[in-house]
């Protein structure tokens, strides 16, 4: 009587047991030491579209763990799940696939857990889910996210180069293309320490239009305008070495700063300026020195006493001031 109730109790619970193996949504099988498969689900079948008596009893690596995602051959011995056959350790992954009937390929999660008899393994159980939904959203989300790191670093790259373009908006003169006064008195500052550091003179030229107002008042501010930029290119041309530096003072006036350059090379740069100003040939009929548009330069070479820059300026100022009071058209060092 005892054993027939625990009959039942036994009946009733591998009854149990097979409907949920039948209903599960997830994919259920069971495999021996050999790797053949005890039992299979329903929906692992349909999973692998194999009908359940083909399943049962064959190899189940060799009917849907055959190939890697390229569709190379996966052999058995490098099969995560039939490892835990072997070592008796549970796996879990979500980078493996499975093969259909069709030869089709299709990702899966499984859990694969040893099933032990006396702490021997004699099997394994393995549920998996078919996860190519999952795979195809995280393939578009990597797209979108490589799409919106890709708009970022393009973004990013425009406002480094609007930021270096205004950087060097601020420091350049809008008119004449050269440097402007700002960019000037932080580069005298800084050759100035420069040049008392190493003990090596600084050249400061300042150059002035000879009458530029006189030009303006007859030519108009349109003439004017391109006076100052045709010198502006022409002291850019003249002093193009890695060190020379050339900036628009104020007005009519311009800025050079040379380094590396003996007295000698200042004058001769200086002269070559001259020089190249009345090769453009810039007609000025109101001048009182040339028929052409000229410069007076004021040059001051020297090793700072000071590291103020008026200083320096103030003695290229006077040397300028020496070259228009005794003729112009020309420059004086001091």
């Amino acid at each position: 009587m005892g054993r027939s109730r625990n009959d039942n109790i036994l009946y009733k619970v591998q009854q149990e047991l097979s409907l949920i193996l039948t209903h599960a949504g997830e994919g259920i099988y069971g495999l021996d030491l050999d790797g053949k498969t005890t039992f299979v689900n329903n929906a692992a079948a349909r999973m692998v579209g194999l009908e359940l008596g083909h399943l049962k009893g064959k190899c189940n690596h060799t009917l849907v763990h055959y190939k890697h995602e390229d569709g190379s051959e996966y052999p058995k011995d490098q099969c995560p799940i039939y490892a835990t056959l072997q070592d008796g350790q549970p796996r879990h992954g979500d980078d493996e696939y499975f093969v259909r009937a069709d030869g089709t390929l299709f990702p899966i999660e499984y859990f694969a857990n040893p099933i032990l008899s006396d702490g021997e393994v004699t099997g394994v159980v393995v549920t998996f889910i078919d996860i190519t939904e999952r795979k195809e959203k995280e393939a578009l989300l990597y797209k979108y996210q490589h799409q919106l790191e890709k708009i970022v670093e393009e973004k990013t790259q425009k406002l480094v180069q609007a930021n270096e373009k205004l950087k060097k908006l601020t420091l350049t003169d809008g008119l004449t293309g050269v440097a402007n006064r700002r960019s000037f008195d932080k580069a005298l500052s800084k050759e100035i320490r420069r040049s008392k550091r190493s003990n090596k003179p600084i050249t400061l030229i300042l150059g002035d239009i000879d009458f530029f107002k006189k030009y303006n008042d007859t030519y108009g501010h349109i003439e004017g305008d391109s006076c100052l930029q045709q010198v502006g290119q022409t002291l850019k041309t003249v002093f193009q070495r890695a060190g020379d530096f050339v900036a628009r003072y104020g007005g009519e006036e311009f800025a050079v700063i040379l380094t590396d350059t003996d007295a000698s090379g200042a004058e001769h740069a200086a002269q070559k300026l001259l020089n190249h100003i009345q090769s453009l040939k810039i007609a000025h009929s109101r001048s009182e020195v040339s028929q052409y548009v000229s410069m007076s330069l004021g040059i001051v070479h020297t090793i700072p006493r000071s590291t103020k820059s008026e200083s320096l300026i103030e003695l290229a100022d006077k040397a300028l001031y020496n070259a228009k009071a005794t003729g112009r058209n020309k420059y004086v060092m001091v």
